[in-house]
This record gives structure tokens, sequence and C-alpha cells, in this order.
């Protein structure tokens, strides 16, 4: 009925050599202070798991200080999402940095990607393909669609079949340099 406290001079191990061992805060939380860090290590064999009942959440950051969360592995492996739904909240922004190809995909429902201000997708080095196989792409701009080559380089329309232009305004401007 009174509380046990276990006190180290040095490092210490608590182990077994059969079994699980089981550390059980049943009435309180169970607080893990590490001051310089906490390892959670399945140094021989498993996974390690962090699970909670259906209606809580599991919570990985500090709220209190500025510090980056990170998840990763090593460089040959990959971290994996998997969900009903993954929604990603940056603040003000939201980056994806992908070292080599990268692939955005959903085998089943839609892909969205939508920001709250201006938005910028590009590549530093490499074609940016948006291949829509199944379908047509529509670019939709509400305001109007600007397809600028701003650098050097020619825009190029390029179709199997025709290429239709319809402008329910009636006029169709050809301009140089911004001449009509």
């Amino acid at each position: 009925g009174n509380p046990i406290t276990i006190t180290s001079g040095g490092a210490a191990t608590w182990s077994t050599s059969a079994g699980n061992l089981t550390v059980d805060s049943a009435a309180a939380v169970l607080a893990l202070d590490g001051h310089t860090g906490i390892t959670l290590d399945a140094s021989n064999s498993g996974n390690v798991e962090i699970n909670v009942t259906a209606g809580d959440d599991i919570l990985i950051g500090n709220d209190a200080v500025a510090v980056d969360v990170k998840l990763g592995q090593a460089a040959a492996t990959e971290v994996e999402l998997t969900a009903l739904l993954i929604d990603i909240n940056g603040g003000n922004s939201v980056r994806i940095d992908a070292g080599g190809a990268s692939n955005f995909s959903t085998t089943s429902g839609a892909l969205i990607l939508t920001g709250a201000a201006a938005s910028t997708w590009s590549t530093t080095s490499g074609a940016l393909t948006v291949d829509s196989a199944a379908s047509t792409l529509t670019l939709d701009g509400h305001t109007g669609v600007t397809v600028q080559s701003s650098n050097s380089g020619d825009i190029t329309l390029d179709s199997v079949a025709d290429i239709v232009l319809d402008a329910a305004g009636g006029n169709f401007e050809f301009k140089d340099a911004g001449t009509t």
C-alpha cells in the first residue's frame, strides 16, 4: 500500500530470463523520465509497439518547447504510414523532401494535396510529371491558368489526338513579348 522507490548509484538492469517483464501503473500514469533520453529497443528480435485503447490517441511530441519530431530508420528502409486517413497539418507549411524518386499514390480513393496559401510543387533536377493514366487531367485555377516557362525553353502542346482550344469569351489572343 506504500510507494516503492528503487535507486541505484550506477547503471542498473531489470531483466527476466523467461517470460515478459511487466510494469503496470494501474491507477495512474506510468512516467519514464530518462533525464538525458529514453531508448525503447528490441535488441534481439521483435517489434516495438505503442498501443492505446480505441478512444485514445498516441501523442508524440513536445508542445512546451520548439523541438523537431523525427521518424526514420536506416537509409535502405522505409517509414510506412498506414491508416484510413493520414492528416498532416504543418501550421505554416508542409515540406516533403525526397532524396530520390518520389511516389505519391493511393490504391483506392483520392489523393488530395491542399494548401491554404500559394503553393509550389517543384523539382531541382529532372522532369516533373503529372500523369492521369486512367482519365483526363484538369488544371482549374478558378480565376485563370498560366502555363509559363520562366527561365528558358519552349512550351509544347503535343497530343496523339486533337488539340482543342475552346474559349467561352469568344476571343483567342496571340501575343509577342506581351504585345497582342
